[in-house]
Parts: structure tokens; C-alpha cells; sequence
């Protein structure tokens, strides 16, 4: 029963990983330019 689960696991770990990579990503790069604009 662990062998099975474990991939699901780590595949869940490492989607919620890169979806926080993406998120970061996506805030550094177009809502944190968009915000110094504002600022401007």
C-alpha cells in the first residue's frame, strides 16, 4: 500500500512545489512591476 501511494505523494509535493515557483514567479515579474508602476 506505500509503494502505490508514495509516487502520488512525492508527484503532489513536487506539483505544489512548482506551482509556488509559478506563483513566485509570477508575482516577481508582472504584479511587483506593476505595483512600482502604481508607485510611480
Amino acid at each position: 500500500m506505500l509503494i502505490p501511494s508514495a509516487p502520488l505523494f512525492v508527484r503532489t509535493i513536487i506539483s505544489y512545489l512548482t506551482h509556488s515557483l509559478y506563483t513566485d514567479f509570477c508575482f516577481f515579474f508582472f504584479i511587483k512591476p506593476m505595483l512600482s508602476v502604481v508607485a510611480l
